[in-house]
């Protein structure tokens, strides 16, 4: 089993396991979903992983308010990550590049 962990956080299930497929077939790794940004602070205050891809546009907590939350945690700081969206814009680049 790999043992580099990915949450991809996305409120669309079919975007989930198309990322998930990728992850785990290409690059063997292990991924674990969260289909909300609430959802995935759960799972990062319970579980360690080396890698977050999240969606932009969320219910309940967007993907630059996971962003801010992860920075915002000490022991989450340093943790990498992407965002993966259809919506982006140069000022939601901006926002993104400004939280780390």
């Amino acid at each position: 089993m790999p043992d580099k962990r990915v949450l991809v956080v996305d409120d669309q299930s079919n975007l989930r396991q198309v990322v998930r497929a990728y992850l785990e077939t290409a690059l063997r790794l292990s991924v674990v979903e969260a289909e909300s940004g609430l959802a995935a602070v759960r799972r990062l205050m319970s579980e360690p992983f080396e890698l977050v891809i999240t969606d932009l546009v969320m219910p309940e907590m967007s993907g630059l308010e996971l962003i801010g939350f992860i920075k915002r945690v000490p022991s989450l700081r340093e943790l990498p990550v992407i965002m993966l969206t259809s919506h982006g814009n140069e000022r939601d680049r901006e926002k993104a590049a400004a939280l780390g």
